[in-house]
């Protein structure tokens, strides 16, 4: 993450080292920005590696199971540490927008953080106390065990004031594995795992109408809502497998280890 925030010691870092990984594309492009032409030599050794998950143990949860009617009340689930730039308000504001439309949702909030006392007070103001749950910090049993209930995974990320922001999130990755539809933004290194529409949705961040009518979207259209929980299982398993990412990690590692010997 320290990247994206002001660091007088990165370049150093970078110089002095045998290897970086990046964990996007986006990052790495970052610091080519970052440094201009005067660092190309030192990002030759630069080598994007993607974070995985173990997509057998996600894919099994919700094996053989597709979309054949959407619940009375459809759950929506994110899991994130309840930071700014993992954009938990503006679900909220969405929430809002679907109860001023008639389409009932509820949102269950996996994790903790310091927006807690923020969130709650937003949901209070706004009335959707009875449509929101907040587990605070689960296992990952527990995630498994709310990955498997939920209809919908939602995770509208954003650039913080101070330029923060995400990489890839896990908990997408877990979501997609598990054949749990996402919705995300397109900020950083996202639309390397989710390709807009066909392997989740992406909306423009901070953008509470575009969220609500994502989640309309998804929820209403049983052909897209399996179409992307297909394609978004083939995408992980494709790229972002934790076993075969490590495997080019440790190879890495033997590389350097030669150079040294």
């Amino acid at each position: 993450w320290d990247i994206f925030v002001p660091d007088r010691f990165l370049k150093d870092k970078i110089e002095s080292s045998r290897a970086v990984v990046a964990i996007s594309e986006y990052n790495r492009h970052h610091l080519t920005e970052l440094y201009g032409d005067d660092a190309n030599h030192l990002l030759d050794k630069v080598r994007v590696i993607h974070l995985g998950v173990p997509v057998a143990e996600f894919a099994a949860l919700r094996s053989g199971t597709g979309k054949t009617a959407t619940p009375q009340i459809p759950v929506l689930l994110t899991v994130a540490r309840l930071v700014a730039k993992k954009g938990h308000l503006h679900v909220v504001d969405a929430l809002e927008i679907l109860r001023g439309r008639r389409f009932p949702v509820r949102w269950i909030v996996a994790g903790d953080g310091p927006e807690r006392a923020d969130l709650m007070e937003r949901i209070r103001a706004k009335g959707l106390s009875d449509s929101t749950e907040f587990v605070g910090t689960v296992d990952s049993q527990h995630v498994k065990r709310l990955l498997t209930s939920a209809e919908l995974f939602v995770l509208p990320c954003t650039v913080t004031s101070e330029g923060d922001m995400d990489g890839i999130p896990v908990s997408l990755m877990e979501a997609m594995a598990a054949g749990v539809p996402v919705i995300s933004t397109p900020v950083s290194g996202i639309p390397e795992l989710i390709v807009n529409q066909v392997s989740g949705l992406l909306v423009e961040q901070g953008n509470a109408v575009a969220l609500a009518d994502a989640i309309q979207l998804v929820l209403g259209d049983v052909a897209l809502y399996d179409r992307i929980a297909s394609d978004g299982q083939n995408q992980v398993a494709e790229h972002f497998e934790l076993t075969s990412n490590v495997r080019k990690l440790k190879e890495l590692f033997e590389g350097v280890q030669t150079q040294v010997g």
